[in-house]
């Protein structure tokens, strides 16, 4: 009888965390600012990047992270990834006619980060706005910089 409460108990365990941790199977990431930079990262490892700059065409390219490098900056979105919507019409609507919330002190050249995590049965993105309230936001709008900056991507 041991056994058999054990053996719920566990699948229950790993139930809810496949719940809370669904397979993602592609990250999609755009900084923007006074230059554009657009990422999609494959769970295979395969990244691939667009760079606004130079101007007119941009540059692009590819790069390739381990399977640890990918889970490990995954991990890093997790405080973003908690705080993200499900992606819909409507939502991505939103994000772009309405990021900062009324009465939000803001800078409007600030840039922002949008994300959104996709998998089979997952499609949840989220949109952190620079400029709505930086200095309140200040530290975490940094810590997000910082993750981004970890991509391997041309520095200019």
């Amino acid at each position: 009888m041991r056994l058999l409460v054990a053996l719920i108990a566990m699948l229950f365990v790993v139930a809810c965390g496949k719940a809370d941790r669904p397979e993602i199977e592609k990250i999609e990431i755009r900084q923007s600012g006074w230059q554009s930079q657009d990422v999609t990262i494959a769970s295979t490892g395969l990244g691939n990047y667009h760079i606004s700059e130079p101007y007119p065409e941009g540059q692009s390219g590819t790069f390739k992270m381990t399977h640890e490098q990918f889970v490990s900056f995954l991990s890093s979105l997790e405080p973003y990834r908690a705080d993200a919507e499900p992606y819909t019409d409507e939502s991505a609507l939103r994000f772009i006619k309405y990021p900062c919330p009324p009465k939000v002190p803001r800078t409007t050249d600030a840039g922002a980060i949008y994300i959104r995590w996709r998998g089979p049965e997952y499609d949840m993105h989220f949109l952190m706005n620079f400029g709505c309230n930086s200095k309140h936001h200040a530290k975490r709008n940094s810590q997000l910089r910082r993750t981004f900056e970890q991509l391997p991507l041309p520095r200019h």
